[in-house]
């Protein structure tokens, strides 16, 4: 083998061995930059808009039930159909 090929063998391991560890290194900070993303942003915002889905739409029931549970018409029939008649 000659010196020439050997130099152009090693010079080329060099560069695939650097663009390697440079595509890892990368990687590495990418990952650590989307969990930071994720866990100080995007999921917060993502739970606090399910948070108020949800309430928006159990206020909805609770006001339903409030208004079904103060009609005098309800309050008269049960009174009548209750064997507990106070």
């Amino acid at each position: 083998m000659s010196i020439g090929l050997k130099l152009i063998i090693g010079m080329g391991t060099t560069l695939i061995i650097s663009t390697l560890l440079m595509v890892d290194l990368n990687i590495f900070r990418m990952r650590g930059l989307l969990d930071r993303y994720l866990l100080n942003s995007a999921l917060p915002a993502s739970r606090e808009t399910i948070t108020n889905a949800v309430e928006r739409d159990l206020q909805a029931l609770i006001t339903a039930s409030k208004l079904i549970a103060n009609t005098v018409t309800l309050k008269i029939g049960l009174r009548q159909v209750s064997p507990y008649r106070a």
